[in-house]
Order: C-alpha cells, then structure tokens, then sequence
C-alpha cells in the first residue's frame, strides 16, 4: 500500500499541540492530569498527536495514581534544532522556537 500512495506531508503543528508541547518541555516529566490542569481542558487527544509524531513519550515511571509521565524526544530536539532541552532556558530562545512554529503554522493557514 505504501508503494501505491505517495507521501504525504505532515500537517502543521495546531495551537493546541504547540500549547500542550511547550507545557511537556517546560514542565517534564509532566503527567497527563497537569497537563489539562495547566490548559483548563482534556488533552488526551492532542497528547495522542503528538505522541504519533514522537515528538514526546511516556516516562519509563508512573506518577501519582500510576498516571502517565511525559517527556520530550529526541525528535523533539531535531524538529526544533536544539542539542539539549537546557538550551530552551537561555534567554529569548524558548520565544524563538515556539514563535517559529506558531507563525509557520499560521501562514499555512492562510494559504
């Protein structure tokens, strides 16, 4: 089937999952009922999403309750052109990288 469909392209980042990103890289290892606590909504989907594109994973332990842990990839890393989440912390870059994604997804939008 694979050899019959062409590749398609992956779909911008939402809001909703650079929202939900920002809140694991910020916060990890974060569990699943922080994450909606933070966003004020359920975010088992967009979790899902972003989980399909490996771009966060559970933890290898469980929090509170045996709840699930999540944490950013490597992926993650790659896709945002970091060499390690430490360098979201140094000034002005955690704006840069986020605010890249945002505009990108929101000129797509556009078109």
């Amino acid at each position: 089937i694979g050899r019959l469909l062409p590749e398609r392209k992956p779909k911008p980042i939402t809001s909703q999952a650079l929202e939900t990103l920002a809140i694991v890289a910020l916060k990890q290892p974060v569990s699943t009922g922080d994450i909606n606590a933070i966003r004020g909504i359920e975010s088992a989907g967009v979790i899902q999403t972003l989980a399909k594109r490996k771009l966060i994973a559970r933890s290898s332990r469980l929090g509170p309750r045996r709840a699930r842990i999540w944490r950013t990839t490597a992926e993650f890393l790659e896709m945002f052109q970091l060499g390690s989440i430490d360098e979201l912390y140094k000034e002005g870059r955690m704006e840069e990288v986020f605010a890249s994604v945002y505009s990108a997804e929101m000129g797509a939008a556009t078109n």
